[in-house]
């Protein structure tokens, strides 16, 4: 069986479920690249025909783009976030936060970015949405500091920390802080492809570190390698990943989805333990990989990270634009193909290996059928994330 999509077919023989090991069925693929997932396991067809979740630059629920190829995205953080943790000064936490923000600006290029919302951070809480996402919470409203706006949910992207068992019912689900789990997040979303609203909640009954700190050398691990502490950084890229429209690559055939190459967009392929939005808590990390900038281009529509000068044909054109960055000191450079923050014969060897490729993002409203957007919001996506490597395998989430 094929599936077709945007021009070519989908194969299904690219994927298989060849076992089960104690109830998880086991993957196996023989692609050589790893892929990208979409928010929310979006079946094959609903890739096709471009129904899968992301921030749209012609959503009403979004700040203005800078351009068509842009979304500009506001952001608020909880005023004491982790002020239980005696690792971080006052005020730190947040500080990494929005350091994170910024390594999602450099993956995708410079084409998302993040500005801190006016208003205190809102938790989106109740049995529906007010009259607008984006505005002042209640509090903030009531004390006359925003006039002209009415109340809404805060700001696009809201980061907060909750202790274990923290319960909160939004649109009438309830989501729980679980045990074993560093954090989860809550997609709010109108229809099947707008997001519009995303809180993203941190467990605070855990240890943290920031490993990019001068005195967490030794990465949170004790004397024997066991992980007694957390790196922030790591977690909080994780999340904002699905706030991104990116979900865990190793969840998603067995969610009936498919992981899809960040270079020429073909399905199939297959997950990596070393990806940013593997499910599992595995150790720092400091930046996305070239499956989540791939993953980015897929959501948004923006060329395939090795067309370099964007003209959707990988050739000669592309190798111009690598030594036109060689060497430079740019903040976002076209020429970096394989995001390693480096523009080198590494970057030349990729444009050469896909030469000839005409990638067609799935995310270019050219290739999406016809549909219609629910009226009203749809039920938020709940993600619970990054499971604790000392919590029993048995209750780690799937």
């Amino acid at each position: 069986m094929n599936f077709k999509s945007f021009g070519r077919s989908w194969p299904a023989s690219q994927g298989s479920i060849s076992g089960s090991i104690g109830g998880v069925c086991a993957l196996t693929l023989t692609a050589a690249a790893t892929g990208a997932t979409l928010l929310g396991f979006p079946s094959p067809s609903d890739i096709s025909a471009g129904r899968f979740l992301g921030w749209r630059a012609s959503s009403p629920y979004a700040p203005p783009p800078a351009s068509p190829w842009a979304v500009s995205l506001t952001y608020a953080i909880q005023a004491d976030l982790l002020a239980n943790q005696s690792a971080f000064a006052p005020g730190e936490a947040a500080g990494i936060v929005r350091d994170t923000l910024n390594l999602w600006t450099d993956a995708a290029r410079g084409r998302v970015t993040f500005t801190e919302a006016p208003w205190s951070a809102v938790r989106n809480e109740g049995p529906a949405p007010p009259d607008q996402w984006e505005g002042p919470g209640i509090l903030d409203w009531l004390s006359g500091a925003f006039p002209g706006t009415t109340p809404g949910w805060g700001a696009n992207v809201e980061v907060f920390s909750v202790p274990t068992g923290f319960t909160i019912t939004s649109q009438s689900l309830t989501f729980s802080m679980n045990p074993n789990v560093l954090g989860f997040t809550v997609v709010n979303r109108i229809g099947s492809r707008t997001i519009v609203s995303v809180d993203i909640y941190l467990n605070e009954s855990f240890t943290w570190f920031d490993a990019e700190a001068p005195a967490s050398a030794s990465g949170g691990a004790n004397e024997n390698n066991q992980i007694i502490s957390y790196d922030l950084r790591a977690v909080v890229l994780h999340e904002v990943g699905h706030a991104m429209g990116l979900d865990h690559p190793n969840q998603a055939v067995l969610n009936g989805s498919w992981n899809i190459s960040p270079i020429l967009f073909n399905p199939g392929d297959p997950w990596s333990s070393s990806d940013l939005m593997h499910s599992v808590y595995t150790g720092p990390r400091s930046s996305a990989t070239l499956d989540e900038v791939g993953g980015l281009a897929i959501v948004h529509g923006w060329k395939s990270p090795v067309d370099a000068n964007g003209d959707g044909h990988i050739d000669g054109h592309d190798i111009t634009q690598v030594l036109s960055d060689w060497g430079g000191n740019i903040s976002h450079p076209r020429g970096d193909i394989n995001f390693d923050q480096v523009v080198n014969a590494s970057d030349i060897s990729m444009i050469l290996t896909n030469w000839g490729a005409q990638p067609e993002s799935p995310g270019d409203p050219a290739n999406w059928a016809p549909t219609t957007e629910a009226a009203g919001p749809s039920t938020p996506i709940f993600r619970e994330c990054y499971a604790a490597e000392h919590a029993p395998a048995a209750h780690r989430p799937e």
